[in-house]
């Protein structure tokens, strides 16, 4: 499948199913996902996975920019996968991609799966987040109470594998309720 072969629309608005029309099947046709976004948080994998399964059945990856809000337990998963780089690798492949394919059912049954998911999407190299932090005048960061700023935008390309790319600008964040629940174009 490439990117072409899905009849994409110019443009998607609050009535329509962006997860199921758009964000999905771009997913699942991509080797690659680049993304800025205000916000990340795990249950993006739990709308998303089995989109997210067949990028990593893709060979694929996906690169986050995003603001300096993580939930603590996304912070803590991100942090335990990157520990466990070499020793993750390649272990229960299998069982985290059809974790990832069954998606709601079983990432939104618990917190735990889905930090699971994460850390192991992190070890593998599938995933990698950085953060956008606000500066002071020394150039160093600064708590987010002391700063008037906040990373806040929202673009994303996806390109699959014959190197087509599809690129997409909106107010939806990468979590549950901006694919899902908000009202976004």
């Amino acid at each position: 499948m490439s990117l072409p072969s899905h009849p994409f629309r110019l443009t998607y608005g609050p009535r329509d199913d962006r997860l199921h029309d758009f964000y999905l099947p771009a997913l699942e046709r991509s080797v690659r996902y680049r993304r800025s976004t205000g916000f990340f948080r795990s249950s993006a994998l739990a709308v998303a996975g089995a989109g997210v399964a067949r990028l990593v059945e893709n060979n694929g990856s996906m690169r986050l920019l995003c603001g300096a809000d993580l939930s603590p337990g996304d912070v803590e998963a991100i942090r335990r996968g990157e520990s466990r780089r070499s020793t993750l690798a390649g272990t229960a492949e299998r069982a985290m991609l059809r974790a990832l394919e069954r998606g709601d059912e079983d990432l939104d049954a618990g917190l735990e799966a889905r930090l699971k998911v994460l850390a192991w999407l992190v070890a593998r190299g599938r995933l990698e987040i950085r953060v956008v932090l606000p500066k002071g005048a020394d150039g160093l960061p600064i708590p987010a109470p002391e700063s008037q700023e906040y990373y806040h935008p929202k673009e994303g390309i996806f390109e699959d594998a014959a190197g087509n790319k599809l690129a997409f600008s909106g107010s939806s964040n990468e979590s549950r309720t901006g694919w899902q629940a908000n009202y976004e174009t």
